[in-house]
């Protein structure tokens, strides 16, 4: 197999393995790059993507619309998000829940900026 970003050879295979968790991860000798798959899907965890070098993704930038962004997965017992950067103009999304939240806007004083009011635990006690 060889490594998604430098193509090259060298790779060292490592099982990761804890309380019916598996999961099969490489790491490039050459580059660094960490990678694992997700069904059929390569996914890279780990890995500086050259500047020339697009990486295109199913998600489109809320600001300019664009489909090439680098994509992390953050995964921790039963949560699962999806953050991904723009590579065009530097926004950042957060998927949750099939839910798009913009993390950091590349348009200062947009629409899309947080504008949405915390809630906490006490707005909502209804006994009195």
């Amino acid at each position: 197999m060889k490594c998604p970003l430098c193509k090259s050879r060298e790779h060292v295979e490592i099982d990761l393995h804890s309380d019916g968790f598996a999961q099969d991860v490489r790491e490039c000798g050459d580059c660094g790059a960490v990678w694992t798959f997700v069904g059929d899907a390569i996914r890279i965890i780990k890995g500086k993507v050259d500047k020339r070098q697009k990486v295109s993704t199913k998600f489109v930038c809320t600001t300019c619309r664009c489909m090439v962004s680098h994509e992390t997965d953050l995964d921790a017992f039963q949560f699962h998000e999806e953050q991904y950067e723009c590579t065009v103009c530097g926004t950042i999304c957060s998927v949750a829940h099939n839910q798009v939240e913009v993390v950091k806007d590349s348009q200062k004083g947009s629409f899309l900026d947080s504008t949405g009011d915390l809630v906490e635990a006490d707005d909502y006690n209804t006994i009195k």
